[in-house]
């Protein structure tokens, strides 16, 4: 979905590691609206134990992510099922030691979301493709964030693009308080200034 010139930002404070990763040549000032999945998936490669993860904060999450993306001019879509956003906005959370994230997987955890409706080609089958970076040997509770970008859907590699995605790493571990998830999800947007409908902030 990207070519080298990728960009990747890594924030190591003294507690959390937050790491973003985007697609150089899309257009996010040319974007306008956006829809969430209403639901966040524990993601799993399908091997090795998966571990149950907390949904304690999960409300706190999903409204943190729309929270930044309207602060940043982008307008939530009131009905994603019949009407197609520039964005869809898909937060997962890893639920295995050493998944790999930004690395391209399946749409099969997503496909129940109505947000995939604008093109009936889409079905399980399909996968997201990130810019060619990869994080390896990621924490249990790591908060993935993915901006997916529906008007570039390639059918021939039935690949959906990921144009944007934040990670936190391990930030739902079970010691977690909602101030740390949320300063998560806010670090993920600092590092993206150029995440804006619009015309960029002087």
């Amino acid at each position: 979905a990207c070519d080298d010139d990728e960009e990747i930002d890594i924030l190591r404070p003294i507690e959390d590691v937050v790491v973003t990763v985007r697609d150089t040549d899309y257009n996010f000032q040319a974007a306008q609206t956006f829809s969430i999945a209403d639901s966040i998936v524990h993601v799993s490669p399908g091997n090795g134990t998966i571990l149950a993860l907390s949904r304690e904060h999960d409300d706190e999450i999903l409204l943190a992510v729309r929270q930044n993306l309207i602060a940043r001019g982008y307008t939530p879509n009131v009905d994603p099922g019949r009407v197609q956003s520039d964005f869809v906005v898909l937060v997962g959370v890893t639920a295995q030691q050493e998944t790999i994230v930004f690395d391209e997987h399946p749409v099969e955890d997503w496909i129940w979301y109505e947000g995939w409706s604008f093109d009936s080609r889409i079905d399980d089958t399909w996968m997201f493709a990130y810019p060619p970076v990869a994080v390896r040997d990621v924490d249990v509770g790591t908060i993935v964030v993915e901006l997916v970008a529906t008007t570039q859907v390639n059918p021939l590699a039935r690949e959906i693009p990921t144009v944007w995605a934040g990670a936190g790493r391990g930030i739902l571990d079970g010691t977690s308080n909602v101030n740390r998830v949320v300063d998560a999800i806010n670090e993920m947007f600092r590092q993206s200034p150029f995440l804006v409908s619009g015309p960029l902030p002087r």
